[in-house]
């Protein structure tokens, strides 16, 4: 009797989904990508019971061909990419067409989507196996419906945590979206409330600003005359606390060499994370600020293959040593508060 297994789709697919998608966020992540890389100016999510029960995003993207429903649930299936070459010129947030497959693989997905001028067509799965594609009724984009996640992997599931939390990370990720694309209207409900929107005006791509205050974080579009034109909170805690700190990677350099320090903050529940720009005041004795801006690397095309780093860098201060200085001194101020570094320079 042979001993090597040919392993059947569904059961390989739930393997790939433990991969691809490990919490209730990772399916969010996964479709919230899709619809951006679809060319969606609109965007609605929404989760029940942290996602266990439902997740749901909406887009009015390109949408999906009825000849290409069913090809969307299969492993390594996707539009962005067709031949060894793309993979030197990805311009897109996803590429591999794992995540429809492997979501399918462990919950019970609805997928409904028109092409401008041509009809809207659902195709159901339940536990990646597919139904009948069938008419429907909806407007242009995709709705990709993600109910029962993990039902058929109770272990998966048993080791999930609550749904407060599960819910608090969704929040989170989909606030880090509504922050770094002022290009996109978000709306996002949980357990059917709306707990944020962004819409976009006319004039409210001229760029995006963010405002920290102690246990807060604010987005603000703000239009070419310098006029709000929509807000959101991005996080609110109440009366908590935050805190600001200068962390250099080394406590004393060569003269020549370049001085590097990173701002980190804390959340409201008191862990340290790294800062994005924002209405940051800098101010450096000793030296010469040369940049105060992303730590994550780009490719030559100007974008980098992980959405979450592009979009939400740490602010990393890069400091050129003055000429004779002793030591540099940075003092950085903002609504989390203030913070302070000093590094050594050696001959």
């Amino acid at each position: 009797m042979s001993k090597i297994n040919i392993l059947p789709a569904q059961v390989y697919n739930r393997i790939a989904a433990g991969e691809v998608v490990d919490r209730p966020y990772s399916v969010v992540k996964e479709l919230v990508e899709n619809a951006i890389d679809a060319g969606a100016g609109e965007i609605s999510v929404f989760a029940e019971g942290g996602g266990k029960q439902l997740i749901r995003v909406v887009d009015n993207g390109s949408g999906i061909l009825r000849e290409d429903l069913q090809a969307a649930f299969l492993p390594h299936a996707t539009s962005k990419i067709a031949k060894a070459d793309d993979l030197e010129r990805i311009m897109t947030l996803g590429f591999r067409g794992e995540a429809v497959a492997s979501i399918a693989a462990v919950s019970k997905m609805t997928i409904t989507s028109k092409v401008k001028g041509g009809n809207c067509y659902r195709l159901c799965s339940e536990g990646g196996k597919l139904g009948e594609i069938e008419k429907a009724a909806g407007d242009d984009g995709t709705d990709v419906c993600v109910e029962n996640l993990f039902y058929n992997t109770p272990v998966r599931l048993k080791f999930l945590k609550s749904d407060k939390a599960e819910e608090t990370d969704i929040t989170n990720f989909v606030s880090r979206f509504i922050l770094c694309r002022p290009d996109i209207s978000f709306s996002y409900y949980v357990n059917g409330k709306k707990v944020g929107e962004k819409k976009v005006g006319k004039n409210a791509r001229a760029y995006f600003k963010v405002v920290y205050r102690p246990g807060e974080l604010v987005a603000a579009g703000i239009d070419k005359k310098g006029n709000e034109v929509c807000r959101t909170v991005l996080k609110s805690a109440g009366e908590k606390t935050t805190q600001l700190r200068a962390l250099p990677e080394l406590e004393s350099i060569k003269r020549g060499d370049l001085c590097y320090i990173r701002l980190q903050y804390t959340d409201v529940n008191g862990v340290w994370k790294p800062l994005v720009r924002g209405e940051i005041k800098v101010n450096v004795e000793g030296g010469e600020l040369l940049a105060l801006g992303s730590a994550c690397p780009y490719n030559e095309q100007g974008y980098h293959r992980d959405a979450t780093d592009t979009y939400f860098g740490e602010a990393l201060a890069i400091i050129r040593p003055a000429k004779g200085a002793e030591k540099i001194t940075l003092n950085v101020e903002s609504g989390f508060g203030g913070a302070h570094a000093e590094v050594k320079i050696e001959d």
